[in-house]
Order: C-alpha cells, then sequence, then structure tokens
C-alpha cells in the first residue's frame, strides 16, 4: 500500500506560544497565537521544504490575523492555492488565500495572509478551538508532480492561552 506524499513525508508539527511585545500600556496589552510548522520533504531531502502558518491576536487593538509561508526552492514559483479547512465532516474552508508573490530569498515558495474578517465560516474562537484540537487541515496546491494537492494536518495546542506583555522596568 503506498502512503499519500503527506504521510511519507515525515510530518512533525512544532507549536510555540506567541511571543509578546513591551508596551507602554502593559495593563491591557495581552497577545495571544501559535506558529505550527509541517515538514514536506523526507528528513534526508536535498531540498527541506516546510509548510506554516502563524495565527496572531491582540486583545484591545482588535487584531487578528492568520498567515501562511511554504518554504523550499524548488517549490518557489509553483505554489498555486493555500486553504485552512475543518478537518472533519464536509471539510469547509475557513480560510482560502490568495498567494502573494514570493520574496527576494530563494527558499521562500510562497506566503500569504487572511483576516479574521476573511472567515469563511463559524467565529474566529471557533477556529481557535479547531486549531488547538487538531479541528484544521491545510490544503496546499502546487503544479508540481506528485504533490498537486497536500493535506497537512495542523494543531497548535496552546493557541488560545493569552499572555500579558511584560512591563519594562526602571
Amino acid at each position: 500500500m503506498r502512503l499519500p506524499f503527506s504521510l511519507r513525508a515525515g510530518i512533525f508539527i512544532l507549536a510555540l506560544p506567541l511571543g509578546t511585545v513591551a508596551c507602554a500600556d502593559c495593563d491591557h496589552f495581552e497577545s495571544r497565537g501559535a506558529d505550527v510548522r509541517v515538514q514536506l520533504s523526507p528528513p534526508d531531502a536535498e531540498v527541506e521544504q516546510f509548510f506554516g502558518i502563524s495565527v496572531e491576536e491582540i486583545r484591545g487593538l482588535d487584531f487578528r490575523m492568520v498567515r501562511y509561508s511554504v518554504s523550499g526552492s524548488n517549490l518557489r514559483w509553483h505554489v498555486r492555492g493555500v486553504r485552512l479547512l475543518e478537518s472533519t465532516g464536509e471539510r469547509r474552508v475557513l480560510f482560502d488565500f490568495v498567494p502573494e508573490t514570493p520574496g527576494p530569498n530563494p527558499d521562500d515558495a510562497g506566503h500569504g495572509q487572511a483576516s479574521d474578517t476573511d472567515l469563511k465560516v463559524g467565529t474566529w474562537e471557533q477556529f481557535l478551538v479547531l486549531l488547538e484540537t487538531h479541528g484544521v487541515v491545510a490544503e496546499l496546491t502546487t503544479d508540481v508532480e506528485g504533490m498537486e494537492r497536500l493535506y497537512l494536518p495542523m494543531n497548535a495546542p496552546n493557541a488560545t492561552e493569552w499572555i500579558r506583555a511584560p512591563c519594562p522596568t526602571d
């Protein structure tokens, strides 16, 4: 039995809490978010390929953002679409990103971003709960043979934990 590419690729997930930023009014500044990265290529591949999402929210500023990035020089200019889907049921689309032009770094294969107003179904809170509980799958579409459509499970177990910014000391 041949496994789908995404399962043969040795997927691993790294979840990190969002870093905080110091501000003048520390009593009212809290943030939450997560970074999740999935390896697309086998660990011994000549070119490493990764897919990642970053989720960020700042309380009080009405700022909620989801960003994705794809790395791997052999994927540069080949990313055709990225969507975040519910992992079960009908796999409804949560976010449908418009791929942006890769940056000057030759390892930058693609990136894009969306705000909470671009969420197709549910609420921001529901999206974060799905992200915490293995309820989100990234769908990566490329024009590379064997990688035309990949489904990548995303999980950030600390996505809904608020972090208060440290106040500067004198």
